[in-house]
This record gives structure tokens, C-alpha cells and sequence, in this order.
């Protein structure tokens, strides 16, 4: 079993920004490094549809920048947790947020 577990999911978009290079080395490095056994990858369609993500995202951003495209904004990276919990406040179930901090010297 690697440092992480037997497998890792990660799920992003279908673009060509995803299907890089930068990512298939990633991937490759997950399991050659010994940080997991397996990446399963899950590409999501073109024009697929994020529902219930667009809704948050979009909470979010009206919290940073407001309608008129102006607003506090975040400051730092840790203050984002806040930021988050406020905007989804209304909302049913909890907020947890879970950092991924890589540092890659390419």
C-alpha cells in the first residue's frame, strides 16, 4: 500500500488544459514515487454540467467580489476557509475544505 492509500480518485474537467503532459507526469509520479498504488482518473465530458458546483463557486465569488465586480477579495490563503463557511452559510450540511499544497521543481 503506498503513503496514501491503495488508490487515489481525482476527477477534472475534459479539457486540453488537463490532458497535458505536466498532468500525465503527475499521475506517473503518484505511483512511481510510491505515494499510491493506482490513479483512477476521471475525465469529465465538454459542456458537461457542474450543478451543484457552479452554485457554490458562485456563492463564493459574490462573497469575494460582490455583483458590481468589486470587493474585498482574500487576502490570503488560510482566510479562504471563512470565506467559504460565510458564503455557504444558508446552505444545508457542513463545509470542509481540504488543502493540497505540492511544491514541483520542473
Amino acid at each position: 500500500m503506498g503513503k496514501l492509500g491503495s488508490v487515489i480518485y481525482r476527477q477534472t474537467d475534459g479539457g486540453s488544459d488537463n490532458d497535458a503532459i505536466v498532468t500525465h507526469v503527475f499521475h506517473w509520479l503518484l505511483v512511481h514515487m510510491g505515494v499510491v498504488e493506482k490513479v483512477v482518473w476521471i475525465r469529465l465530458k465538454s459542456k458537461h454540467s457542474h450543478n451543484i458546483a457552479d452554485r457554490v463557486f458562485s456563492m463564493i465569488k459574490e462573497k469575494l467580489w460582490g455583483q458590481r465586480g468589486g470587493g474585498p477579495g482574500c487576502a490570503a490563503p488560510f482566510d479562504f476557509e471563512a470565506i467559504v463557511k460565510e458564503a455557504l452559510a444558508s446552505q444545508n450540511g457542513t463545509v470542509e475544505l481540504a488543502w493540497q499544497l505540492a511544491n514541483f521543481d520542473w
